[in-house]
């Protein structure tokens, strides 16, 4: 459903013959940036609807903006940020209904949504709906009235459109699950131990908003034995309890980020982005105490306040501006080159991690186009490209190109890293182009520069790109 939305936005800019290279590559992120300022406004309501505060409103959506990890995935065309914008939203509607008695479709809706685009939103949104059901009088009347209803127009609309482009019935949903969980193909691109996101998965996405989180987390927590303690003294704890959770909205976000990270704990596969709906949450949930700090006249406090900001807006600086920018200068060079010589038949191959470079996307131009094929291999007869690169590069262009049955391509990309291992072999092709600055410090060992690569380098790294000469010689 998520990809349709862009599939319209391309489909206009033909229409409207303005499909140009530019556009292809600037106008998701443009789209996408509209969205994410969807977020930030829902972002402020959420935080005025479980405070009841403008001030610390505006003090969540000022640590969202500038968050590093908001800024730096937020304009991502990833199915995370679509979830998070949907969800962020959808749980404003839920807490307003709940705090009035009532029940918003329109967060019915939304959490439909969400799981739809990204079906592990039902880790948080199967728990609100289930205790909306809980303390509901007429429980059966909320289940067929709103729950099948809603949810059937939603599924079928994701089934349509799964229709019309895949050309054939196909439940996106269950495959999902099927090809993620109970095949586990998932792991085949990595996996971490179960308290990864406890040890670095959150300490990185939230940085310096994790000791103001631990900070609101104690406090809630406070208050909430707190106020167990007194109803204990009239045996009264387990309405006390029962009414807290239904209308206390700071534990509600508090248990909603302890189901999400354990729910994703749970999974052998696990990455950055996949808690990226936590941050709104976690800066709703601590904005008042980043604003006490600021507020408070103890000079320290105020300036451990700007540091915090100051923190984030430095990792932001560096991810969006530096790092891993190789890539995608590299795919500028090539899209200029081809428009500069759409008469010559250019070919391009990218010898990089899969998924390390855009692709058609970013040249936009009908060029033959290669990258080094990932797939998981399901049926045990598909051979990893990626792999068997990067175990021998010599030998797999020697077992590519040498025979001459395939031309070898105009332009190649590869890190500088492998250049030392294959040098003697592209020299015979090609000839060096240029360096381009890639990454500073890396966690992956394939861009490396020792060779074999070791966990504990930390170095500067270069796209290497190599332009063929003198082939037609090389022929004869």
């Amino acid at each position: 459903m998520y990809p349709a939305v862009f599939s319209l936005l391309f489909k206009g800019l033909h229409f409207l013959h303005v499909d140009t290279p530019e556009l292809v590559v600037w106008s998701p992120t443009l789209l996408q940036a509209v969205f994410a300022a969807v977020c930030d406004l829902f972002v402020y309501k959420l935080a005025f609807q479980v405070w009841n505060s403008r001030i610390f409103a505006l003090t969540a959506i000022l640590m969202h903006m500038t968050s590093w990890f908001s800024l730096y995935c937020m304009t991502r065309t990833l199915s995370n940020t679509m979830e998070t914008v949907v969800t962020t939203a959808g749980l404003y509607f839920f807490l307003k209904a709940m705090a009035t008695g009532r029940y918003s479709h329109t967060a019915l809706c939304l959490s439909g949504l969400a799981c739809l685009v990204r079906p592990t939103a039902l880790f948080m949104w199967l728990p609100l709906i289930a205790g909306r059901v809980a303390v509901s009088s007429n429980k059966m009347k909320v289940v067929v009235t709103e729950l099948i209803p809603v949810g059937s127009l939603l599924m079928a609309s994701s089934l349509l459109i799964d229709r019309i482009f895949y050309g054939k019935w196909i439940f996106v949903h269950y495959n999902f699950l099927h090809f993620n969980v109970l095949e586990g193909v998932a792991n085949f691109y990595g996996t971490h131990p179960w308290h990864w996101y406890i040890s670095q998965g959150v300490p990185v996405v939230l940085l310096s908003w994790l000791p103001m989180l631990l900070f609101s987390v104690w406090t809630i927590l406070f208050k909430l034995a707190d106020k167990m303690k007194h109803a204990a003294k009239h045996k009264k704890y387990l309405a006390v309890f029962k009414k807290t959770l239904i209308y206390n909205h700071q534990l509600q976000i508090l248990l909603l980020i302890f189901i999400e990270i354990l729910a994703h704990s749970l999974l052998p596969h696990k990455e950055f982005r996949f808690i990226l709906p936590i941050l709104p949450l976690t800066v709703c949930l601590t904005a008042p105490s980043v604003y006490n700090l600021w507020k408070s006249r103890n000079r320290i406090k105020v300036l451990f306040c700007v540091s915090l900001f100051l923190v984030n807006l430095l990792a932001a600086g560096y991810f969006l501006l530096l790092h891993q920018r190789g890539t995608l200068d590299s795919v500028k060079y090539l899209r200029q080159a081809v428009e500069q010589n759409e008469a010559e038949d250019l070919s391009v191959h990218f010898l990089l991690p899969c998924h390390h470079a855009p692709f058609y996307s970013h040249i936009h131009r009908n060029i033959s186009m290669e990258f080094l094929q990932c797939q998981p291999n399901i049926d045990d007869t598909y051979i990893n490209e990626d792999e068997h690169f990067h175990a021998s590069p010599s030998d797999w262009l020697a077992r590519k190109y040498s025979n001459f049955e395939k031309d070898p391509p105009t332009y190649i990309i590869l890190y500088d890293v492998t250049l030392p291992v294959c040098n003697d072999y592209i020299q015979l092709m090609w000839t060096i182009l240029l360096y381009i600055y890639c990454i500073y410090v890396s966690a992956t060992s394939r861009n490396r520069r020792k060779w074999p690569p070791t966990e504990t380098d930390f170095f500067l790294a270069n796209v290497f790109m190599a332009f063929r000469e003198c082939l037609y010689q090389l022929q004869v």
